[in-house]
């Protein structure tokens, strides 16, 4: 099962549903504001974001800036993947593993971190060997208009119990994700891994997105998705109107990577069922 959080942000939970699905007022929605979430929270795997308003000026909803992972299947270790404001280059993103930063690969019997380059700088593989069944594709980018970058990330779990977060609970149902979307359901709160607080936020924007911006946003996202009804059109709409043309194009070039990475995992579960 996968989970994707992307962009400014968007969810899609493991179960299936979408923040666009959920039926709450944009003002209810968690993911759109500034703070430490849990994305996914189980037994052997913890993946908290940390989420904030980037953007020049900023936009109207935050997204992540920083996400860690931690959990017996990394033993006592974490890996926290941040952002590099100010870096000239694309490739912004870096981690620390266990207290040492890098951008490149990592091996041990805990974690399998791999460097790829990719046309938004380098995109990282996480898998663990403890539990195989988990892996991780994390993309840092920027933007003109969003400098200080954000990361997008799709999970690939299989299924388990006493799952909650952002993602859901993986049982099936995508009705009850509904609850960890809002109502500070997902609030890591004493339970925050981060190294340091979460500081002082720019006010979000309150600019509404006019009719001409509405009309430009829908016919750049007719290039993309056919169904003008689907929660992924609703998603590309609000890209444009929320981050301009850039950002809504980088979160579709984002859904694609997500795609082929949903593939790849599944082909490779196939081929190990058919030994």
């Amino acid at each position: 099962m996968t989970c994707k959080v992307y962009g400014d942000p968007q969810v899609t939970t493991f179960d299936g549903l979408t923040e666009k699905s959920a039926g709450f007022r944009e003002s209810q929605l968690d993911i759109y504001k500034s703070g430490d979430y849990w994305l996914v929270h189980s037994d052997n795997i913890k993946i908290q974001a940390r989420l904030s308003y980037a953007g020049s000026p900023p936009l109207s909803k935050s997204s992540v800036s920083e996400l860690l992972i931690s959990g017996p299947a990394l033993g006592t270790r974490t890996i926290d993947f941040t952002l590099e404001s100010g870096r000239e280059s694309m490739s912004i993103g870096m981690y620390k593993y266990n207290g040492r930063s890098t951008r490149g690969d990592t091996t041990d019997s805990f974690v399998q971190v791999k460097a790829v380059a990719h046309r938004t700088g380098t995109v990282y593989s996480v898998k663990f060997p403890q539990d195989s069944s988990v892996e991780l594709m994390i993309e840092p980018k920027k933007f003109s208009n969003v400098p200080q970058g954000m990361i997008d990330v799709t999970i690939s779990m299989n299924q388990r119990g006493g799952v909650n977060g952002f993602c859901g609970n993986m049982n099936n149902n995508r009705n009850d994700d509904k609850v960890y979307l809002a109502s500070r359901m997902s609030t890591v709160g004493q339970e925050s891994s981060f190294p340091t607080p979460l500081g002082p936020q720019p006010k979000p924007s309150t600019k509404e997105c006019s009719a001409q911006e509405k009309a430009k946003g829908t016919t750049f996202c007719q290039k993309f998705i056919r169904d003008t009804r689907s929660d992924g059109f609703k998603t590309c709409q609000f890209d444009y109107c929320n981050g301009g043309e850039e950002v809504a194009k980088g979160d579709m070039e984002f859904l694609k990577d997500s795609q082929q990475f949903e593939k790849t995992i599944k082909s490779r579960f196939s081929r190990f069922r058919r030994r």
